[in-house]
């Protein structure tokens, strides 16, 4: 009869069941930590990418080194960033990115790109912009509302309709929130600037102004310009207007000298020579402080699909995104004006057109 204690017949299997996890453990090495992004200064690029290809990524191209970091957001997180970058914000260490196809905004820390937080569900978010210490307010494209969140508990709080359907561009200024909105594909043209108070009861105001304003720039505390991109349905050609920032008042107006649209547009203001650098197909330029304005050519695109531009205010260098083809790389173009000299530039991702300068 086997004498072996009860003890000892339990524990022996047990025993060996811990030295082969021991000895399993021991030849898994583990995940990486993802890489720390520790840059002194240089660019913080987003890139759109390609629509249903989910390839918008984050990347940082450092001036060091002059080398370009991709994909910070899937190193980081294992995981790719989702369909179509359209917006980003940095609040404090933290960094929002609207995804407009893929529904979320990802809050991640600005050092390393790990997820904080996703807001979910958005329908079609387009822009972001803080509205108060524990708000910000998010514009849709396919729903009558405005997607009021929490700052700090990202999580949606409440919708504010906003009849006029499209929302994109927003604003803060003062106790007001200026929002643009083009007109759809198809329709009729739309040609109103809105602002919606943003303390309750929530009023909404308009002024009549271009086809489709889209884009939004404070250039002073008195000045804001509204980049409209016309109606090409209704040959109307696109336009800038210059608003009060307190009467919401139409102070001048310009037609831009184009005779087609345009797949990229966008402004940047230098507040040192006080131009206004604009984006449509080609690259003009307004001299706001001149006693007549007028704008004027700076860069012909020449076959470049210049899809974005951006302005790096401490060293005085206009950025230009190359969209290219859509499908490779884009080439973001570092200039300086007036000569509009190129500087240098780099291979980022697809479509590279949010930037954001790291000091």
């Amino acid at each position: 009869m086997d004498k072996t204690p009860l003890t000892a017949i339990v524990f022996r299997p047990l025993g060996a069941a811990i030295v082969s996890l021991l000895l399993l453990y021991g030849c898994i090495k583990p995940k990486p930590s993802p890489p720390q992004t520790t840059v002194a200064a240089g660019i913080l690029v987003g890139n759109e990418g390609t629509f249903q290809f989910n390839n918008a990524s984050i990347g940082i191209w450092d001036e060091t080194t002059n080398q370009y970091l991709a994909d910070r957001f899937h190193h980081a997180n294992q995981t790719p960033l989702g369909d179509i970058l359209q917006d980003m914000w940095m609040d404090g260490d933290r960094l929002w990115l609207v995804v407009n196809n893929s529904q979320k905004i990802e809050i991640v820390d600005r050092r390393d790109f790990r997820r904080i937080a996703t807001i979910r569900p958005i329908h079609s978010p387009r822009y972001v912009a803080p509205a108060s210490d524990t708000t910000v307010w998010v514009s849709q494209i396919w729903e009558d509302s405005i997607v009021v969140v929490h700052r700090q508990r990202f999580e949606v709080l409440y919708k504010l309709p906003f009849p006029p359907g499209w929302s994109e561009d927003l604003l803060p200024i003062d106790h007001w929130m200026w929002i643009a909105s083009p007109s759809f594909y198809t329709g009729p043209a739309q040609h109103h600037l809105y602002r919606m108070r943003i303390d309750p009861p929530h009023r909404l105001d308009s002024i009549a102004i271009g086809a489709s304003p889209t884009h939004l720039l404070q250039s002073d505390d008195t000045t804001v310009w509204v980049l409209c991109s016309g109606h090409s349905n209704s040959s109307i050609p696109p336009s800038l207007y210059a608003v009060h920032a307190y009467t919401f008042e139409v102070m001048r107006e310009h037609i831009l000298p184009v005779q087609t649209g345009a797949l990229g547009s966008g402004m940047c203001f230098d507040p040192n020579s006080r131009n206004l650098y604009i984006l449509y197909g080609d690259v003009f330029v307004l001299g706001t402080s001149a006693l007549s304005p007028q704008i004027k050519s700076l860069l012909p695109a020449r076959g470049k699909t210049y899809y974005s531009i951006g302005w790096l205010p401490d060293k005085g260098i206009l950025l230009l995104g190359d969209a290219v083809d859509f499908v490779q790389r884009g080439v973001v173009e570092m200039r300086k004006p007036p000569d509009t000299t190129v500087l240098n530039s780099f291979r980022a991702g697809i479509i590279p057109s949010l930037f954001m300068p790291i000091q």
